[in-house]
């Protein structure tokens, strides 16, 4: 059930940037985003838009690397010990894995693999993709998969990132799930609807946040109870 004030709408496209973005993350103040051009943009023609990234929350965008060559499905990025980003990015367009260690200047391919949804575990260095045959784990930072086979058969999967090394996810049915480090997987809530995307933030406040059938909802219980604070339109 949703709880709290009523929910707001959201106005858009930023900046009238209608693009097609198919990965998206944000880290440390920076949106890494891929995806298609806008059709009525200066990109038009471009049938990809490699990796672009963002500063000033998406009112402009910048091309990195890979652009008219790649097309990021999904994208998972964390800070790395030289202050430069490791990113991992599924690329739609050959079936398989990209590793960056440099904010995605440079990369090296990675594993082949069908993958939905990607989430990097910093604290075990664990890489998981979620797949029509459930999630895989890639111990390697993404150079090879093995099945997890205790998992439920997950849509989208989610790194705490908290010092738990748990996991949470929302499989096929709706279930979100979650794995606290050396535990089973347990029920512990529902969505309303597809899931379009989730993610979950440890601070200031842990939360779950997704976007399904009731717009953008947060919770505080991993899907127990919902606030939707964005309405679908």
């Amino acid at each position: 059930m949703d709880a709290g004030r009523a929910a707001t709408t959201l106005d858009g496209p930023i900046a009238g940037n209608e693009q097609d973005t198919m990965g998206f993350t944000m880290v440390d103040g920076v949106m890494f985003g891929s995806g298609h051009p806008d059709p009525s943009g200066p990109d038009a023609e471009l049938p990809a838009l490699g990796l672009i990234v963002s500063t000033d929350q998406a009112k402009s965008w910048n091309p990195v690397s890979l652009t008219g060559k790649a097309d990021f499905h999904d994208i998972a990025a964390v800070q790395n010990t030289s202050g430069k980003h490791d990113i991992y990015a599924y690329d739609g367009a050959v079936g398989a894995v990209r590793v960056s260690n440099d904010s995605g200047r440079t990369w090296s391919t990675g594993a082949s693999i069908l993958a939905r949804d990607l989430t990097f575990d910093s604290e075990n260095n664990t890489l998981y993709a979620t797949t029509e045959r459930g999630l895989a784990v890639s111990v390697d930072r993404g150079m090879s998969f093995a099945a997890e086979p205790e998992a439920p058969s997950l849509y989208l999967v989610e790194a705490l990132n908290d010092g738990s090394g748990g996991l949470v996810g929302v499989d096929s049915d709706g279930l979100v799930w979650l794995k606290s480090a050396g535990e089973r997987w347990q029920e512990s809530g529902a969505v309303t609807g597809p899931v379009e995307a989730l993610t979950y933030t440890a601070t200031p406040t842990a939360l779950l946040v997704v976007a399904d059938a009731r717009g953008v909802s947060t919770s505080a219980d991993f899907g127990g109870s919902w606030r939707t604070i964005v309405a679908a339109q």
